[in-house]
């Protein structure tokens, strides 16, 4: 339990590498025979980075340094970096985003599903260099090698998975870590797999808000920063759709 299959460590992978190089989408895997009208798919697992990363370099942390630690100690919900509330807000417009495209039909609120509330829920990988994620409330972790089997049990044709990822990213000129904003900036990927545990789709995109957040007192300005996560989000989701979109209308 726990443990990734080697397909699984292959689409992580590739989405790190996607982070670090700031692409547009990726489509590494699209399989498009596993879609189209007749085709049901479920989203089962929703879940986040836990922190809103910085972007910022030079050493200047999201938290503003000591500035910041003392901002925090006096107002620690403006200025938790936690991913929580942000992915509660907008994780339902990439749901939505899911279902604008005619080539995939996506179940309704599988969260309340019987099968999908009795169905156990895996811990998350542990140690120093595995990541932690939020989950969506309502919404499970499953191991690699159960998502397969959730989407037999649930009588569907594939399982989705969506992860997201926050940044604050750094806009404008600051000095001394003073002046300038933040941009809201979610990176989105989606992976699918079908009845047999194969990867039937893989993409990843990241959208930017049109507006930012100032810097206060050397950190950043997270209660005007939050909603504007949900403008990038769905310009994230689109560029996914579209793409996919695209694909499905090649072959």
């Amino acid at each position: 339990m726990g443990r990734y299959p080697r397909n699984g460590l292959t689409l992580i992978g590739v989405f790190l590498l996607a982070l670090l190089a700031g692409c547009g989408t990726t489509g590494g895997v699209h399989q498009a025979d596993a879609f189209g009208t007749t085709k049901t798919y479920a989203v089962v697992i929703v879940m986040a980075n836990e922190k809103v990363g910085c972007s910022d370099l030079g050493g200047n942390p999201c938290n503003g340094g000591i500035i910041g630690l003392v901002n925090t100690v006096t107002n620690s919900s403006a200025y938790s970096e936690d991913a929580t509330e942000v992915l509660e807000s907008t994780y339902p417009s990439v749901l939505q985003g899911l279902r604008t495209s005619p080539n995939l039909r996506i179940v309704a609120e599988v969260k309340n599903k019987k099968v999908y509330r009795a169905a156990p829920a895996d811990e998350q990988p542990s140690g120093m260099l595995r990541a932690r994620y939020t989950v969506a409330k309502g919404y499970k972790y499953f191991s690699d090698d159960k998502r397969a089997r959730l989407a037999t049990d649930l009588k569907v044709d594939g399982v989705i998975t969506v992860m997201l990822s926050y940044t604050a990213a750094r806009s404008g000129l600051q000095v001394v870590g003073l002046g300038g904003g933040h941009k809201a900036v979610t990176s989105v990927m989606v992976s699918a797999v079908d009845t047999h545990g194969k990867n039937v789709w893989f993409d990843y995109a990241s959208g930017q808000s049109d507006d930012s957040a100032g810097t206060v007192s050397g950190t950043v300005d997270f209660p005007k920063l939050r909603p504007m996560f949900g403008d990038a989000t769905k310009k994230a989701v689109r560029k996914i759709m579209d793409n996919f979109d695209q694909k499905m209308r090649r072959m």
